[in-house]
């Protein structure tokens, strides 16, 4: 029996086959017999090589066709940012409405609500310079000019951690390859402003098994870690929940993003929490016919 539960739990690190509720013992009998009857067949499939799931992940990140139908998608994102006081109770406050979609051949997500309201003011001045910028670096990036705003899923950002294929999961149907994630050394080396935190993140990924697509990261902060070398201030504690979703084939956009951090800027001690929602995805053909929202969100 006890070779058996071993087996069984081969079965359930490799092939997730697992109860998610306690079972009853003779439930937990057949889920063994089971678990173990599937290694014994050998119908479970092995596991991939860390280094290899990267490389697949790197190679559809490059992939400019994939890149520019993801781009073409209209959808909404809404944020919310609470800040807490020392005894952890919300001291501010702010709900705020985007619009994403296409703009001059990127994907730009564009500010239209804050606190239920349309923008005016100062901040519809500071989104119309947001979007301006936007549309310089395009066009800057069309010359083969500058650099990518966001952080790229290539062999740079992955020669950073050490990691490891721990087994299989299940995400909205599809299988996945699950991994983990700890940083190489204490020492790496910082080139952007993100570097601070990234070089200092442990933590889950869960990669669709078809598409190499990252469908869900979970991530903590393994020490504190300073900001421009502590003279901005310091993150104690940082936690990071991170999913997208496929809406067609081979194609994945966000979902939902938490991320919780607890530090120091200057002399001013920080606890702030920023969810996200995206919701709406709709195609550049569904979108077609109606006007579109991120050409329209500044022209107020």
């Amino acid at each position: 029996m006890f070779r058996f539960f071993k087996l069984a739990q081969r079965a359930s690190h490799a092939g997730r086959c697992v109860i998610s509720r306690r079972p009853g013992r003779a439930a937990f009998l057949l889920l063994t017999l089971t678990c173990a009857g599937r290694v014994l067949a050998g119908d479970v499939a092995p596991l991939p090589s860390a280094e290899e799931v990267v490389r697949k992940i790197i190679e559809r990140a490059k992939n400019r066709e994939a890149r520019g139908t993801v781009a073409a998608f209209h959808y909404t994102q809404h944020r919310v940012i609470e800040k807490y006081d020392e005894r952890g109770a919300v001291k501010e406050h702010e709900d705020r409405r985007y619009v994403v979609g296409p703009l001059e051949g990127g994907s730009y997500t564009a500010l239209v609500e804050k606190n239920g309201h349309p923008l005016a003011g100062a901040d519809l001045t500071e989104e119309q310079e947001k979007r301006r910028k936007f549309i310089d670096r395009q066009t800057a990036r069309n010359l083969g000019k500058g650099e990518e705003e966001r952080v790229p899923l290539d062999a740079d950002l992955f020669a950073r951690y050490r990691g490891e294929v721990v087994g299989r999961d299940v995400i909205a149907g599809r299988p996945a390859i699950v991994m983990e994630f700890a940083p190489k050394s204490r020492d790496l080396p910082i080139r952007r402003r993100q570097d601070y935190l990234l070089n200092k993140l442990a933590g889950k990924v869960w990669v669709d098994e078809k598409d190499f697509d990252i469908v869900k990261v979970e991530a903590r902060l393994t020490e504190r870690t300073r900001l421009f070398w502590g003279l901005l201030g310091n993150i104690e504690k940082a936690d990071l929940y991170f999913e997208q979703t496929r809406v067609s084939e081979g194609v994945y956009l966000p979902m939902h993003l938490s991320f919780f951090w607890d530090g120091r800027k200057l002399f001013t001690s920080m606890r702030e929490k920023i969810t996200a929602e995206w919701s709406g995805y709709q195609s550049a053909a569904a979108a077609a016919a109606a006007p579109s929202p991120v050409k329209d969100a500044t022209k107020q």
